[in-house]
């Protein structure tokens, strides 16, 4: 009987290591959402180059809302990146977004980039924590190489939807290191 139990155990574990392996091959959309936001704020992250610069990473979002289990974890509510200037002990939080296409709304180019109970828990969180938050807004085909990059304060971005015109002082190279230049990000 015992090695009937076993034979059922293993079974029972083989079904759900298919079932995993099942998302990984066929994701659906909120798993394929996850992972571009994920290969975004890898991208943000090595714009600081942290192993080199000026800059310490504090804190990394871990974004594991289980989704299978409706669960929801609050700290995945607060931006992506803590992260600090070594010099001046300054702290800075960006929220990281990607968008893969661009809207035009009235023949102006634009971008929705949040929700406003979304922009609303950003704002909230540099007043209550008296940090300074951006918005790191990739644009392009891919998240790892997207064509545009901003880096946007989040006082400049406080409606769901930017217009380009309204955010091009923000426009970085896509390539170039994060820099701390008048106590701002740039």
């Amino acid at each position: 009987m015992e090695n009937v139990l076993n034979i059922y155990h293993a079974i029972l574990e083989i079904l759900h290591k298919v079932k995993e392996t099942f998302y990984i091959w066929f994701p659906d959309n909120k798993r394929k959402q996850i992972w571009r936001g994920h290969r975004f704020e890898k991208y943000i992250v090595d714009l600081f180059d942290f192993n080199n610069s000026e800059f310490s990473l504090i804190d990394w979002t871990s974004d594991i809302d289980f989704v299978e289990f409706n669960v929801t974890v609050e700290r995945n509510l607060d931006p992506d990146l803590l992260i600090k200037h070594k010099k001046s002990n300054k702290l800075f939080a960006i929220e990281c977004k990607f968008r893969s296409w661009i809207t035009i709304d009235n023949g102006k180019e634009g971008v929705e980039w949040a929700r406003q109970d979304q922009i609303a828990r950003y704002l909230k969180y540099g007043k209550d924590n008296n940090i300074n938050v951006y918005v790191a807004l990739g644009i392009g085909d891919y998240p790892a190489f997207p064509r545009e990059l901003y880096l946007i304060p989040i006082e400049n971005a406080k409606y769901p939807n930017l217009s380009l015109y309204s955010i091009k002082d923000f426009k970085r190279k896509e390539k170039e290191l994060v820099q701390l230049l008048n106590g701002s990000l740039k």
